[in-house]
C-alpha cells in the first residue's frame, strides 16, 4: 500500500488521524501503522478508507497512478450507480403496486 497517499488524502480532506480513524472505526495508533507501512489494513477496513477519502483500492495500493482527476471522476461514477440503484428499487415498488391494484381492480 502506499502509506504516503494513504497520509496525503487523509491530509488533503483536513483529517486527522484520531478523524479519520474514528470514521472507519479503527483506533489511531492503527491508522498510524497503515500510514508509516508498519502494517497494513484489512480489506474491509480499506474499503472503508476509500470512502472516505474519495479513492479506490487500486489507488491505494498502487495499482493505478493516482490522478485527481480520475479519482473525482470514479467517485461521482459511484455515486451515479448508488442513485441509479435507489430509483430501480422506487420503479420495482411503483410496478409491485400497479401490479397489485390491477388485480384488486383499483
Amino acid at each position: 500500500m502506499k502509506n504516503e497517499l494513504l497520509k496525503k488524502l487523509r491530509e488533503d480532506k483536513c483529517l486527522s488521524q484520531d478523524a479519520l480513524a474514528k470514521k472507519i472505526d479503527v483506533s489511531q495508533s492503527t491508522l498510524s501503522s497503515w500510514e508509516l507501512g508498519i502494517n497494513y489494513p484489512r480489506t474491509v477496513d480499506l474499503e472503508k478508507i476509500c470512502l472516505e477519502l474519495e479513492t479506490t483500492p487500486n489507488i491505494l495500493l498502487g495499482f493505478t497512478e493516482y490522478n485527481d482527476d480520475l479519482v473525482r471522476e470514479l467517485f461521482n461514477a459511484n455515486q451515479l450507480i448508488e442513485n441509479l440503484k435507489l430509483e430501480n428499487q422506487k420503479l420495482r415498488l411503483l410496478i409491485g403496486n400497479m401490479t397489485i391494484e390491477k388485480e384488486l381492480g383499483i
